[in-house]
């Protein structure tokens, strides 16, 4: 869970008139706060409809950050470093954010735009022009 542990074990050896009967231990554990590496995460992302996405969160943190997805609509889309979106539409155009947390600090967040390029659905017809001659 954590990266880092130590573990010391302390026992005394002068005490006067005290009656030590078994040893005590110390943890000291290693938090760090999350971070969110933003070289790696939440690249605003540009796909044709149809097309599958995957949105990327990196973190760090110790212990392990908890990563979580949100779309547009604030709905929880999935856990961990990436989301996926299958067959976009323009219906998925918008803002998605990761958050992560591991307890240690304040949660840190980034925000992915997906923009959708839709597909041209207009069907051209050939036009005819009729001139009609009246005498």
């Amino acid at each position: 869970m954590f990266d880092e542990i130590e573990i010391y074990n302390c026992v005394p050896t002068k005490l006067r008139a005290v009656t030590w009967k078994g040893q005590l231990s110390v943890v000291v554990v290693h938090a760090v706060p999350t971070e969110i590496v933003a070289e790696r995460s939440c690249a605003d992302v540009t796909a044709a409809e149809g097309d599958d996405v995957t949105l990327e969160c990196h973190v760090t943190g110790s212990p392990a950050p908890r990563v979580s997805w949100y779309g547009k609509t604030a709905a929880l889309l999935g856990e961990g470093g990436q989301v996926h979106v299958e067959n976009v539409s323009r219906h998925d155009t918008g803002s998605y954010q990761c958050v992560a947390d591991n307890g240690v600090g304040v949660p840190a967040s980034c925000h992915a735009s997906l923009t959708v390029e839709c597909k041209n659905n207009f069907h051209h017809h050939r036009l005819s022009t009729v001139v009609v001659y009246f005498t």
